[in-house]
C-alpha cells in the first residue's frame, strides 16, 4: 500500500500526539475516498518512513545499568522508568535513545506513558518542581554491537557515536540519563563553548 494518499505532514508543535495525528490523516483519507473499503492501510514501517517519525519501542520500569544508576545516584534496588525509541531520517534508522528517569519521579505520571504530553518528559519533570538547570554530555565513538548494527541497519565498517546526557535540576539532582547511539555516517557533532 502506498502512502501517496497521505499528503499531510505531522505538526511537531501540536499538542496532539503524533500517533493521533497519523490516525487523523488515515481517517481523512478514508473520508475523502482516497482509501476505499477493503484497501490495505500502510504498514507501520511505511508510515514511519512517510512521516519521518520515530517508533517508541517501549516504556518499562527496571533497574538501570550500573553506570546509569551511578549517574542517577540510585541505590542497588532502586528502579527507573526506561523509555526506548528509534529515530529515522528519510526513512532510514539513524539513532536509538534510551532515557532513564528515577521511578520515584516518573511512576504514576505521564512520564511512564508512551506519550508524555506536550513538552515531553522535561515538561512533566518541571511540573513536579524539578526545574532543569544544566546538562552534561559524554561522547565517544566505537564500532557498533551486533544489536546496534541490526537496530540501525548499519553497513559494514560504519562506527557509531555514543552520547550519554545527564539532566540536572536546580537542586543538583540528576533527573534523567539519556543513552543515545547514533550512526556516525549520519551525524556531525558540533559544539560551541564559552571562552571563559
Amino acid at each position: 500500500m502506498s502512502t501517496d494518499v497521505l499528503s499531510q505532514a505531522i505538526d511537531p508543535a501540536s499538542d496532539r500526539a503524533v500517533y493521533k495525528q497519523i490516525a487523523d490523516h488515515l481517517r481523512d483519507a478514508i473520508g475523502r475516498g482516497r482509501l476505499a473499503g477493503g484497501d490495505q492501510l500502510p504498514s507501520e514501517a511505511q508510515l514511519m518512513a512517510h512521516y519521518g517519525v520515530a517508533r517508541m519501542i517501549k516504556v518499562r520500569e527496571e533497574q538501570p545499568p550500573a553506570k546509569v544508576a551511578d549517574l542517577l545516584k540510585l541505590g542497588g534496588r532502586e528502579r527507573a522508568v526506561v523509555r526506548s525509541r528509534r529515530y529515522l531520517l528519510d526513512g532510514r534508522p539513524v539513532e536509538t535513545a534510551v532515557s532513564y528517569i528515577p521511578a520515584d519521579l516518573a511512576k504514576g505520571t505521564p512520564i511512564a506513558d508512551p506519550n508524555p504530553g506536550p513538552g515531553g518528559i522535561y515538561a512533566r519533570l518541571e511540573e513536579q518542581d524539578h526545574i532543569l538547570e544544566r546538562f552534561t554530555e559524554e561522547v565517544s565513538a566505537r564500532m557498533p554491537t551486533p544489536e546496534e548494527t541490526r537496530a540501525l541497519n548499519l553497513p559494514p565498517g560504519v562506527p557509531v557515536f555514543r552520547l550519554v546526557r545527564t539532566a540536572y535540576d536546580t537542586d543538583g539532582r540528576a533527573v534523567e540519563v539519556c543513552d543515545t547511539i547514533m550512526a556516525a555516517d549520519a551525524y556531525m557533532l558540533a559544539y560551541e563553548l564559552p571562552a571563559h
